[in-house]
C-alpha cells in the first residue's frame, strides 16, 4: 500500500505474493486464489482503480462486495455448495467479514491477518482506514463461526496485540471462545516462513466446542 509513511505505492500488486504461495502449497482438492482489487491489472486502463482502494479504502464496502461477487460466480461455475476462506494480511480482514456476511462458509483461517483495523492504526500510529470495514464490528456473528488465526512470532506489522484486540471483541459474545483457535508460529515474520507452516496446518479441523 505504501512505499513509506509519506509515499503511496503506485501499484498494489505484491512483489512477494505470500497468499499465492500458500494457495500453491495447499493440499486441499480445490483451491482458488483471489487477488485483491487492482492487483495484477494494467492501472492505466482500469478506470476504477484509485490509490485509495489500496490505502484507506482497502476494506471499503465495494471492495468486499467485489470479492463476495467473485466467490459467488466461482461457486456457480464450479457447482460448489460450501467454502472455506483463507486470508493473508489485509485479506484476513476480508475473509472474516465475508465469513460473517455469507451463509455458505464452513470455516475461515487467517495468516498474519489484520483483524482489527482501528487497533492496527493506533498501534502503528498511522492514519485510520477511513471508509473501510472492520472485522471487530461483526464480532457477534463471527464468534459462532469456526476459525483459526496464525500469528507470526516475529511479525512486526500484524503484532499479537492486534489479534488479541479482535479476540477480546469476540469474548464479549462468547467468553469461552468455543469456535476460535490461535496459533503463534515460531520464527514467522509478516512475509516469511509461512509456506512450510501452511503445508502442516492447512487441513487442520476446527469446530465449535460444545
Amino acid at each position: 500500500a505504501w512505499l513509506n509513511r509519506k509515499r503511496i505505492s503506485p501499484n498494489p500488486t505484491p512483489k512477494n505474493p505470500v497468499a499465492l504461495k500458500l494457495a500453491l502449497t495447499d493440499p486441499s482438492a480445490n483451491v482458488i486464489y483471489l487477488a485483491r482489487p487492482c492487483q495484477y491489472v494494467d492501472l492505466e486502463t482500469e478506470k476504477h482503480c484509485r490509490s485509495d482502494y489500496w490505502t484507506t479504502k482497502r476494506l471499503a464496502p465495494e471492495v468486499v462486495a467485489s470479492m463476495d461477487e467473485a466467490i459467488t460466480q466461482i461457486k456457480l461455475r464450479a457447482n460448489i455448495d460450501k467454502i472455506r476462506l483463507v486470508g493473508y494480511s489485509g485479506g484476513g480482514a476480508i475473509a472474516a467479514i465475508l465469513a460473517a456476511t455469507r451463509d455458505d462458509v464452513i470455516d475461515f483461517r487467517t495468516v498474519a491477518g489484520n483483524l482489527d483495523i482501528d487497533m492496527f492504526a493506533r498501534h502503528h500510529k498511522v492514519t485510520p482506514l477511513i471508509g473501510s470495514m472492520n472485522p471487530v464490528d461483526f464480532a457477534d456473528t463471527l464468534t459462532n463461526i469456526p476459525q483459526i488465526h496464525f500469528v507470526g512470532e516475529k511479525d512486526d506489522i500484524i503484532t499479537r496485540p492486534i489479534t488479541e484486540s479482535y479476540i477480546n471483541n469476540l469474548k464479549e459474545y462468547d467468553v469461552n471462545l468455543r469456535c476460535v483457535k490461535v496459533h503463534q508460529i515460531k520464527n514467522a515474520s509478516h512475509a516469511r516462513g509461512w509456506e512450510t507452516v501452511w503445508q502442516r496446518y492447512a487441513d487442520e479441523v476446527v469446530e465449535c466446542k460444545r
